[in-house]
């Protein structure tokens, strides 16, 4: 890799952590999902919970990363409208 290659390569890493929304479904698929699949080795659903009026949903799991080795644990709500779909989601802990 020369050194063009690896302006770019920090220029991307500095991207990512800069807070700045990645817009685009073709820009979400090539750079925040490709490296997925190999950092996730799996997935375990440990609970759920719905609130009294039925208008959210709330799930707890863990995931277990490859690398580095390592749980993460996430609870996403999910607000649920009239007709029973879910809304955006919105990350609450991780």
């Amino acid at each position: 890799m020369g050194a063009e290659g690896l302006s770019v390569d920090k220029q991307r890493k500095s991207e990512q952590r800069s807070g700045t929304p990645l817009r685009g479904r073709e820009n979400l698929r090539t750079r925040w999902w490709v490296p997925l699949p190999r950092l996730v080795e799996s997935g375990e659903v440990l609970d759920t919970f719905v609130n009294g009026d039925l208008s959210a949903v709330t799930v707890e799991f863990h995931c277990r990363i490859v690398d580095p080795p390592c749980p993460l644990r996430i609870v996403d709500r999910f607000r649920v409208n009239s007709g029973g779909d879910r809304g955006a989601g919105e990350l609450l802990r991780s």
